[in-house]
């Protein structure tokens, strides 16, 4: 079974370098960027594939800065090509939607493909991967300077699939996410003052309108 799958991934690997779509991410940023238009998708209708096998199939090209697809009970697989021109190797994948019910995310290299986590609201709390008890999908990966390689997800969900991909140094990402969690205690806080101001109103007049 092994060497099965080791054949399998030589094909794999054989097949992603003769493609013809220029979807490498070339990572000459340092701030986080999305990278929707620069990945490739597969849908498993079959749903018989796994990480190996799923290489010899033919990608779609995403020419949108979101992957936007409709529901879809098979499982999805999105191909990132990844090349690093900075010096930095530490990254972070964040998909900035909390309502998947499951993501795996997997590096091949070479003839091995190797999970490198999953994270969804199928999972147990101590099941899942997440990144510093973040709601959204974020993955760490290394990819040294001047390094190739590429990466699968895995996505299940029984609801639409958006998946607004980001990619960028660890700094540039959990900059990004501690702002998105500032916002959203803003936001929790005006509507905490909004509901507690009507509450007090409508003790006060035992008028209705208040809460409409």
């Amino acid at each position: 079974m092994l060497q099965y799958k080791r054949l399998v991934a030589a094909i794999g690997f054989i097949c992603l370098s003769l493609s013809v779509f220029a979807t490498e991410v070339k990572i000459d940023f340092t701030k986080y960027r999305l990278i929707g238009d620069h990945i490739e998708f597969f849908i498993d209708t079959t749903n018989q594939h796994d990480e190996y096998s799923v290489l010899t199939q033919e990608f779609t090209l995403n020419t949108e800065k979101v992957l936007n697809l409709d529901m879809q009970s098979s499982p999805i697989w999105v191909k990132i090509r990844l090349s690093n021109a900075i010096a930095d190797s530490s990254f972070l994948i964040d998909i900035e939607n909390a309502n998947l019910d499951l993501v795996v995310l997997y590096a091949v290299e070479g003839e091995n493909i190797v999970e490198l986590g999953r994270i969804g609201d199928a999972l147990k709390f101590y099941e899942s991967d997440r990144f510093n008890d973040n709601p959204f999908p974020v993955f760490p990966i290394q990819l040294a300077s001047n390094g190739e390689r590429t990466y699968l997800l895995k996505v299940l969900n029984t609801e639409p699939v958006i998946l607004p991909i980001y990619l960028g140094t660890r700094e540039s990402v959990i900059g990004k996410i501690q702002n998105r969690e500032l916002f959203f205690g803003i936001y929790v806080g005006i509507m905490l003052v909004m509901f507690l101001y009507n509450l007090f109103i409508f003790i006060s007049l035992r008028t209705k309108m208040y809460f409409l």
